[in-house]
C-alpha cells in the first residue's frame, strides 16, 4: 500500500499580470522503486505534460484502473519507453519525453474529469532531475515576466540560489516544499485513509516549517524543537521555542521581531502574493543595529504606484504609493522622493506637489504619457516604484469643415477661354467626404451642361468653356465624415479681347558698295497682338522716284531689290492684321561708290615646335581692312609632307599631321569687293631625340580549314613619330606554299593565298578549288617596320594551320550546268533530290560550288548530317547516291555527272597511293590491280603482287600443258587399240610332228630371250609363220619350199 501526501499550491498573482502557476504536491513515505530512482513523489492535480501532444510519444494504457497502478506499469517498462505517467477521464497514459521541461505538469483550469499525473523517471540524456527541472522551469517564468523590478527580479534570483541543485534530494524537496502554500486532498482516483489527511491538515495548519524527524536526523536550527505531527507518527515539523517566533529568514527570533510567515512574508514582499495571512505583533524593538545601511544593503520595499488615466479638459490627478511592508508591519519610518522619468512634451508646463510623500498632486498636464518614479526609503527598507499616467485628449466636437477656394476671384481675358478653381485647401477636424460644385451665375447662352460630372465632385475644377464675356461664379460645398457641410463661392471675370494695330519693323538701314546692286530687305521683325495679313513693300515718295531699281516679292516680308544705283533709297514696309488695322515702317539703302584700298593680311610671326607636337595655330586676326574682311584662306605653300589645316577658312586654323622640317603657310583676305592680300608664315619642326619604332605583328593564330580570310595586321606597331616602311617577309621555317598578295608585303596589313594557284585573293585557304593543294602547318612570317631617320625594328608571328574536320565527309557532285547558266533554284531543287535519295532524316548542306578547270562544268561540295548532329562519312554518301542513282535514275536525271569523295579515300589495299584527279591507284612497286578491276567491277585497287602473278601464270601454263599432254596421249592410246580394217580370210592347218618341235623350240628360246632383255618397245617380237610352217622372225624370210610354204599363218607381237 503506497502512502501519498498531497499538497496543493495555492493561487498566487504577481502584480495581477504574472501568470498563475498550479502545483500540488505529495510526498510519499514509502521507499523509492529500485526501478524509477528518479521518481518525483508528487502528485500534480488537473495537469498534463507541457507541450501537450508534442512532449513525447503518448501510449495509452488499458485495465489501470487508479494512479497507483498506472505508476507502478510505468516504473515496470524500460528506461526509455515511460517517463510520465497521467491519468485521464479514468484512462492511464505513459508518455515517452523528448526532454524533461516538455513534459513538465501544467495546469488545466477548464479541465471539468479527473486529471493527475506523476513524474516517473526524467529523460536518459538528462542530468537534472525532476526537481532541479522544475524549480529551473518556474523561476524562468518568474523572471521573464515583464512587470517584475529589477529589485524584484534580483530577490527572485537571489531565493532561486538558496535552493539548488542539491546533492541530498530529501533536503531539496524539503525546501521546495516550504516555498509554496500547502493546500487540500487530492479528490481523484488514488484513495488515501485518514492517517494522510489528518496529516495534510496538520501541514496546513502549521505553514511553512522544515520537516523533521524524530528519531532520525536533526534539521531543526537554533531556538527550534522538532514536534510530531501525531503521537504515533515518526516526523513532524520544526517549531520555535516559547517566548520565540519565526521571522523573516525563516529562523526564530526572540518576540521582540514581528512574527509572519516566512514565505508569505518573502511572497509579499516580492509582490507575488496580493493577500498573504499575516500575523502582527508590536514592534518595540529591534534587535538589528539602527545604523543607517546603504540602500543595497536594506531590505527590499515593494512599492505599487497605481496607474491614473485622465481626460482633458480636466488635467489634474494625484498618484499614490502603496508599500509592502507598511510602516506599521514593518516598524520603520518610510520618506518618499518623486521624480518626473518621461513626459511627452520635453518643454511640458506640468507642476507636481508634495514630492515628499506617498501621494503626490500633479497639475497643467497636457496630452499623452507621463511616468514617474517614487523612491521609498526607511531605516532597514527600501524600494522604487513606477507610476504611469495617461492624458487622453478631451472629447472632440465636429465643426463644419473651413470651405477654400484659390483663387476666390481670377480675370481671363479672351481668347484665353480657360480657368481653374482649387478647393483641395479646405480642411475639417475630421476627414472630408465630398466636393460639389455648383454655377451660381453665369453670362446669358453659357452652356454649363458642358462640364464633366466627375470633375464637380472633385476638390479641383478646370473649366475651359469660357468663351463668353462677363462674371462667372461657383459654389463649392464641403462635406465630413458627419454630414455636416459649409459653402463658399469663387467668381471669374472674362473680359473682352482687345485687338491691338500691327507693329510694322522695316529693319536696319543697309550699306553696300558698289558694284554689289542687289540686296534683300527683311520686314520679319513686324509683329501683332493676333496674326499679320497683309505686307506691301513701295518706294518712298518723298525721295527721288527718278533712281531706277528692280523690286520683287513686295507682298512678302522679304522685298528683294536689284540693279540700284548709286545714291540713298528709302523704301515703306506697311502691315495689316485681320481688323485692317496697319502700321507702316521706313528702310533706307545706301549704295556706295566702290573702294580702292584693299584689305591687309597679317600672320603674325614665325613658329618652331618640337616633336611630338605635330601641331600648330595659324593666326590671322590682326588682318585688316577699311570696310570689312569677308573671307580668309589658309593654305600649305610648302613643306616635307602634306599637312592637314583645321578651319582654314577661319581667322585661327589648326596646322596638324606636321613633320620634321619647315612649312610655309599662306593666309589669303578677301573684302566685300572680293579684292585680297596674302602674307606668309613659317613653322619648323624639329625634333630633339628620335627612338626607334616598336614593331607589332600581332598574336599568333591557329586556324582550322576551310577558311576564307585570314589578315596579319601590324598596325599596331608604334613609333615616336611616324613608321614609314613596312616590309612582312616569309620566315625559313615557315611552310613555303601561299603567296602574298599584291603589294601588302609593304603595307601595315599583310594578305597572303595558301594555294598552289597565284589568285589575289585574300589570305584564301581556298582548298575548295583544288582540295589537295592545301597544306596544314605552321606559317611564320617577319614584320619589320622603320622609321624616317631608319630605325627599325622586328616581330614574328606565327599561324598554325588545323586540317579540315570535314574534309573526310565532303562529297562532290559533278554538274552537266557550267557556273554562269546555274540558277539558286536550280541548285535548291537540285539538293532536294538528294535529299530524297539519302532519306528523310539526312540533311544535305553545301560547302562551297568551284568549277572544274578542265571542262569548265560546275561542282557542288557538300556534306550529310544524319539526324541532329552526326555527320555521315563521305563514302557512305556516295555509295548510296550510286547504288540509288543507277536504280532511280529518273531523280537526277542528266544533271549530275559524277559522285565522288572530295578526298580520295580509297587506301589502294595499302600497296599505293589514290591520285586525287584522276582517282586511280598508283600501285607501288611489284603490284598492280587485279583482275575485277580491269573487267570494271572492282574500284581501283592494288590486290596483286606481279610476283605472285609471274608464279600463277607458270603454274597455269604448266597445268595447261600437262592437260594438252594427256589429252593427246589417251587419243593415241584410242588410236592403237582401235581394230584394222578387215583382211581377207586365211586359212589355217595343223601342223606335223616337225612343225610343231621347230616351232616348240622357237617358242622357248624367244621367251628366254625376251625375259632377259628389258621391258621396252625395242623388245617386240615379230613372228610370221608361213604357209609351210616355217617361223620367220624379226623380218626373215622363209625360203622353204614345202608343202604349205605358200600359206600365211599370221604375225605375233610381245612387248
Amino acid at each position: 500500500m503506497v502512502e501519498d501526501l498531497i499538497v496543493i499550491i495555492k493561487t498566487t498573482n504577481i502584480f495581477k499580470i504574472l501568470p498563475i502557476f498550479f502545483m500540488i504536491v505529495f510526498t510519499s513515505s514509502i521507499d523509492i522503486d529500485s526501478n524509477c530512482p528518479g521518481r518525483l513523489n508528487q502528485v500534480f492535480l488537473k495537469s498534463a505534460p507541457f507541450a501537450n501532444s508534442s512532449a513525447g510519444k503518448i501510449t495509452e494504457i488499458p485495465n489501470v484502473a487508479t494512479l497507483e497502478i498506472c505508476v507502478e506499469k510505468c516504473c515496470n517498462k524500460v528506461e526509455e519507453d515511460c517517463n510520465v505517467a497521467f491519468f485521464f477521464n479514468k484512462t492511464c497514459y505513459h508518455v515517452q519525453c523528448h526532454t524533461n521541461q516538455a513534459c513538465l505538469p501544467l495546469k488545466r483550469n477548464n479541465i471539468t474529469v479527473d486529471l493527475a499525473m506523476m513524474l516517473v523517471r526524467p529523460v536518459a540524456d538528462s542530468t537534472d532531475s525532476w526537481m532541479v527541472s522544475l524549480r529551473k522551469f518556474r523561476y524562468q517564468q518568474l523572471l521573464e515576466h515583464q512587470s517584475m523590478t529589477s529589485s524584484q527580479r534580483k530577490l527572485f534570483e537571489d531565493d532561486a540560489s538558496n535552493y539548488g541543485p542539491y546533492e541530498d534530494q530529501e533536503l531539496f524537496e524539503q525546501k521546495v516544499k516550504n516555498m509554496f502554500r500547502l493546500g487540500s486532498n487530492y479528490p481523484g482516483e488514488l484513495q488515501y485513509n485518514d492517517l494522510e489527511a489528518d496529516e495534510s491538515q496538520r501541514i496546513l495548519e502549521t505553514g511553512m516549517r522544515n520537516e523533521c524527524e524524530i528519531r532520525g536526523i536533526n534539521r531543526c536550527t537554533e531556538f527550534e524543537v522538532c514536534r510530531r505531527i501525531r503521537e504515533e507518527a515518526g516526523r513532524g515539523f520544526c517549531e520555535c521555542l516559547p517566548g520565540y517566533h519565526r521571522g523573516l529568514n525563516n529562523r526564530c527570533v526572540k518576540n521582540e521581531r514581528i512574527l509572519e510567515n516566512a514565505i508569505a512574508d518573502r511572497l509579499t514582499m516580492q509582490g507575488v502574493l496580493d493577500n498573504a495571512d499575516s500575523v502582527f505583533l508590536n514592534n518595540n524593538a529591534d534587535d538589528e543595529s539602527n545604523e543607517q545601511l546603504p540602500n543595497d544593503k536594506k531590505k527590499l520595499l515593494t512599492v505599487s504606484v497605481a496607474p491614473k488615466e485622465v481626460k482633458l479638459p480636466e488635467n489634474e490627478v494625484a498618484l499614490s504609493a502603496f508599500v509592502i511592508p507598511d510602516e506599521k508591519t514593518s516598524g520603520d519610518k518610510y520618506t518618499y522622493l518623486w521624480t518626473l522619468i518621461s513626459q511627452p512634451k520635453p518643454n511640458g508646463n506640468g507642476t507636481m506637489t508634495d514630492q515628499s510623500k506617498d501621494t503626490v498632486r500633479l497639475t497643467n498636464l497636457s496630452e499623452g504619457n507621463y511616468q514617474f518614479k517614487c523612491q521609498v526609503t526607511g531605516t532597514f527598507y527600501y524600494g522604487e516604484g513606477l507610476g504611469n499616467v495617461t492624458v487622453l485628449p478631451a472629447n472632440r466636437i465636429n465643426k463644419a469643415p473651413q470651405v477654400m477656394i484659390t483663387p476666390s476671384f481670377q480675370t481671363v481675358k479672351l481668347p484665353n477661354h480657360r480657368g481653374i478653381l482649387d478647393g483641395s485647401g479646405s480642411t475639417d477636424d475630421g476627414q472630408i467626404e465630398s466636393y460639389t460644385w455648383e454655377i451660381i451665375s453665369a453670362p446669358i447662352g453659357y452652356q454649363s451642361t458642358k462640364l464633366d460630372t466627375n470633375m464637380l465632385h472633385s476638390s479641383m475644377l478646370q473649366l475651359d468653356n469660357l468663351d463668353l464675356p462677363g462674371n462667372y461664379t461657383f459654389k463649392l460645398t464641403v462635406t465630413d465624415s458627419e454630414q455636416k457641410s459649409n459653402s463658399t463661392t469663387a467668381t471669374i471675370e472674362v473680359e473682352k479681347e482687345i485687338d491691338y494695330p500691327p507693329n510694322a519693323n522695316a529693319g536696319n538701314d543697309i550699306i553696300i558698295y558698289y558694284p554689289q546692286t542687289n540686296v534683300t530687305l527683311n520686314g520679319n521683325m513686324s509683329t501683332d497682338d493676333h496674326e499679320i495679313t497683309a505686307w506691301e513693300w513701295t518706294k518712298d515718295s518723298s525721295t527721288d522716284q527718278s533712281k531706277p531699281v528692280d523690286m520683287t516679292l513686295t507682298r512678302t516680308p522679304y522685298l528683294q531689290l536689284s540693279n540700284l544705283e548709286v545714291g540713298v533709297y528709302t523704301f515703306l514696309l506697311k502691315v495689316m492684321d485681320v481688323k485692317n488695322q496697319s502700321s507702316t515702317s521706313k528702310v533706307r539703302v545706301f549704295v556706295k561708290p566702290a573702294l580702292t584700298n584693299e584689305p591687309n593680311a597679317v600672320t603674325g610671326n614665325n613658329q618652331t615646335i618640337i616633336l611630338p607636337q605635330t601641331w600648330a595655330m595659324l593666326n590671322g586676326t590682326e588682318s585688316t581692312d577699311d570696310v570689312k574682311i569677308e573671307r580668309f584662306q589658309w593654305k600649305q605653300v610648302s613643306g616635307p609632307s602634306e599637312s592637314l589645316i583645321v578651319n582654314s577658312s577661319l581667322p585661327f586654323a589648326n596646322a596638324t599631321n606636321l613633320k620634321v622640317g619647315n612649312y610655309v603657310f599662306q593666309l589669303t583676305v578677301f573684302d566685300n569687293l572680293n579684292n585680297n592680300a596674302s602674307a606668309l608664315t613659317n613653322v619648323t619642326v624639329k625634333q630633339e631625340q628620335n627612338a626607334p619604332p616598336v614593331a607589332n605583328a600581332g598574336g599568333d593564330q591557329t586556324i582550322t580549314l576551310p577558311v576564307s580570310v585570314v589578315i596579319l595586321n601590324g598596325s599596331r606597331s608604334s613609333d615616336d613619330l611616324e613608321i614609314t616602311k613596312w616590309a612582312w617577309e616569309r620566315d625559313g621555317t615557315s611552310l613555303a606554299m601561299g603567296t602574298i598578295i599584291g603589294n601588302s608585303s609593304n603595307e601595315p596589313v599583310l594578305m597572303v593565298n595558301y594555294i598552289c594557284q597565284i589568285k589575289k585573293l585574300n589570305l584564301t585557304l581556298n582548298f575548295l578549288s583544288k582540295l589537295t593543294n592545301v597544306v596544314p602547318g605552321r606559317y611564320v612570317f617577319k614584320l619589320t617596320v622603320s622609321d624616317a631617320q631608319g630605325l627599325s625594328s622586328s616581330d614574328t608571328v606565327s599561324i598554325f594551320v588545323n586540317p579540315d574536320p570535314l574534309a573526310l565527309n565532303l562529297v562532290e557532285l559533278t554538274l552537266t550546268m557550267e557556273a554562269n547558266s546555274l540558277m539558286q533554284s536550280e541548285l535548291d531543287y537540285l539538293l532536294q533530290k538528294v535529299n530524297l535519295l539519302l532519306g528523310d532524316d539526312i540533311k544535305v548542306t553545301v560547302r562551297d560550288l568551284k568549277i572544274d578547270q578542265k571542262t569548265g562544268k560546275l561542282i557542288a561540295i557538300f556534306y550529310a548530317t544524319k539526324g541532329k548532329s552526326i555527320i555521315m562519312p563521305a563514302t557512305d554518301v556516295e555509295h548510296i547516291l550510286k547504288e540509288k542513282f543507277l536504280r532511280d535514275y529518273p531523280i537526277l536525271g542528266s544533271s549530275v555527272l559524277e559522285i565522288r569523295t572530295s578526298i580520295c579515300q580509297n587506301n589502294c589495299s595499302g600497296h599505293g597511293a589514290c591520285n586525287s584527279q584522276t582517282r586511280v591507284c598508283m600501285c607501288d612497286s611489284f603490284w598492280l590491280p587485279d583482275l575485277w578491276y580491269f573487267i570494271g567491277v572492282e574500284e581501283p585497287n592494288c590486290n596483286w603482287s606481279i610476283l605472285y602473278v609471274a608464279v600463277g601464270v607458270v603454274l597455269i601454263f604448266i597445268i595447261i600443258s600437262g592437260i594438252c599432254f594427256g589429252i593427246t596421249y589417251f587419243c593415241r592410246r584410242r588410236s592403237v587399240k582401235k581394230p584394222r580394217s578387215r583382211r581377207p580370210v586365211q586359212k589355217y592347218a595343223l601342223l606335223d610332228t616337225q612343225e610343231e618341235e621347230s616351232l616348240n623350240h622357237f617358242s622357248k628360246n624367244s621367251l628366254q630371250t625376251f625375259s632377259e632383255e628389258s621391258d621396252t618397245e625395242s623388245d617386240i617380237l615379230f613372228e610370221t609363220r608361213s604357209r609351210n610352217g616355217i617361223l620367220k622372225a624379226n623380218g626373215d624370210t622363209n625360203k622353204s619350199n614345202g608343202k604349205y610354204s605358200m600359206t600365211r599363218l599370221g604375225r605375233r607381237i610381245k612387248t
